[in-house]
């Protein structure tokens, strides 16, 4: 080694490592071939997606006439709709509504006026929304 200069060496070397990994490629790409065609199944993984899945499943949604959604297709469903009216015009319920405008007060009281400026805190909006808490409120959507 004391004839050949370090960077020839260091060249070689990297030219070893690069016909290793194509070397390595072809048996890579036959096996995955093979297990594809054998399709080959993990089922430790299978196993731990079907955990997942059944973890974040909802089995019954009510929609906004009242009937229990059950199926997949219903619960798909009802979420459509949900959004659908969620940002459309919809019918309103003029009582709530009233109930929860009479717990708003359009007038800020001076000494109040500087806590007004910038954002909201945590407690500010719970103290504001255990005010709102005795308005019924129907637990579907609009």
């Amino acid at each position: 080694m004391d004839g050949f200069p370090k960077s020839v060496y260091e060249s070689v070397l990297s030219k070893i490592a690069a016909f290793d990994l194509e070397a390595a490629e072809g048996p890579r790409i036959r096996s995955r071939i093979r297990w594809a065609e054998e399709s080959e199944t993990s089922s430790f993984f299978f196993r731990l997606e079907k955990k997942h899945g059944t973890e974040n499943w909802i089995p019954a949604m009510r929609n906004s006439d009242g009937s229990l959604a059950t199926s997949i297709f219903d619960i798909c469903d009802s979420w459509v709709s949900c959004y659908n009216s969620l940002f459309s015009s919809c019918p309103t319920d003029h009582s709530v509504q009233s109930a929860l405008l009479d717990k708003l007060s359009s007038v800020i009281p001076a000494g109040e006026v500087s806590v007004c400026e910038g954002p909201l805190s945590c407690d500010e909006v719970f103290r504001a929304l255990q005010g709102m808490a005795v308005v019924a409120i129907p637990s579907y959507c609009c």
